[in-house]
């Protein structure tokens, strides 16, 4: 009996100091608890307000330890132009998000890559479709999205989305639906604090059907939603290159870069 309750205290003290937050950088932030570290300082909703309460206490620079895993909230623009702008050299890497990158398939944006040689790839393909030099190029398809989305705005103001590179129905439009219902998933895919997942990636290897691991028919429901999204329009501007008949678009620039290797 004596032996087994010193060996539960020992696993005790050594999973709290293997949880226990450790703030090395010394950057200031709410002292955490034994265990859950800042998981409860995290927003689950009105993050601006929440995280605004925090700054007046600890700066615009905060730090949060969940897990053993450091997080750094940067609470202020001044403070987000300072380290992402004047640091880009050591700040250029992205948080791992292990539902939105891993589990619902939006690994795939560009925006969520890290800064690898194929993050700088997107970016040269991307610079190369939209960049400065070739904004006169869509001169003309502008005007005309311009009038159409003027007249959109007018009929339906409560209900309008930016569309680019695919001329777009006047009334709910495929593509923009399919398009919003993507960047809904993503939103909440990507929402800090949300998953437990991203504070615990081990937690990506549990089954759906396990008692709850909700989570996971998320992540499935986004991940179908996202292909049918981006694969359709895909295909369809492959055949309209091969019909000759592809509008001037990123999508349609980068295939015929690409040739027969797209």
């Amino acid at each position: 009996m004596l032996t087994t309750l010193i060996l539960t205290g020992l696993l005790f003290i050594f999973v709290a100091l293997l949880v226990w937050p450790n703030n090395s950088h010394n950057i200031p932030g709410p002292p955490g608890r034994p265990l859950l570290g800042n998981l409860l300082d995290i927003p689950k909703s009105n993050a601006s307000e929440n995280y605004l309460k925090l700054r007046a206490k600890y700066g615009d620079i905060l730090h949060l330890s969940v897990f053993k895993q450091d997080i750094v909230v940067l609470n202020s623009q001044k403070a987000a132009m300072d380290i992402l702008g004047g640091k880009a050299d050591t700040s250029a890497g992205r948080p791992v998000l292990t539902m939105a990158s891993e589990l619902a398939g939006y690994g795939r944006f560009l925006a969520l890559h890290q800064h690898t040689d194929r993050h700088r790839l997107g970016r040269t393909y991307l610079h190369g479709a939209i960049g400065p030099q070739h904004a006169r190029e869509y001169a003309s398809s502008q005007e005309e999205q311009v009038v159409r989305f003027l007249r959109k705005l007018l009929n339906e103001p409560e209900d309008f989305e930016e569309h680019y590179g695919h001329i777009a129905s006047d009334a709910h439009d495929p593509y923009i639906e399919a398009s919003s219902r993507v960047m809904q998933k993503f939103s909440e895919a990507a929402k800090p604090g949300k998953w437990l997942v991203d504070l615990i990636p081990l937690l990506k290897h549990i089954p759906s059907w396990f008692p709850g691991a909700n989570f996971q028919s998320f992540a499935a429901e986004c991940r179908t939603i996202s292909l049918d999204a981006f694969q359709e329009p895909y295909l369809s501007i492959k055949q309209q290159i091969k019909e000759g008949t592809a509008k001037k678009s990123l999508v349609a620039s980068f295939l015929e870069t690409l040739g027969e290797n797209a």
